[in-house]
């Protein structure tokens, strides 16, 4: 095997088992996406074109909430519960 594919083999694995050990910091993907338009700039998708967009860990994703002009109670959505994972 030709050694830049194993070294991004080793890596992807390393990847794996580091978002393993801190599942809290692992960067996760979101089902939207979002496009540059002429005219229009940036623009967020739910039709999967475009750039998937991802965020670095539950404490960012928090932050889109808390930091928020208008926020909502994240405490009262249901996948929010004790014990669930999200994002």
């Amino acid at each position: 095997m030709p050694e830049h594919i194993m070294r991004g083999w080793i890596g992807w694995q390393l990847r794996k088992y580091a978002d393993r050990i801190d599942w809290a910091g692992a960067p996760k993907l979101t089902h939207w996406t979002f496009t540059i338009e002429n005219g229009r700039g940036v623009v967020f998708r739910e039709d999967g074109k475009g750039c998937r967009i991802a965020y670095l860990g539950n404490d960012e994703y928090e932050r889109a909430h808390s930091d928020a002009d208008n926020g909502i109670d994240l405490s009262a959505l249901p996948w929010r519960r004790e014990g669930r994972r999200h994002g």
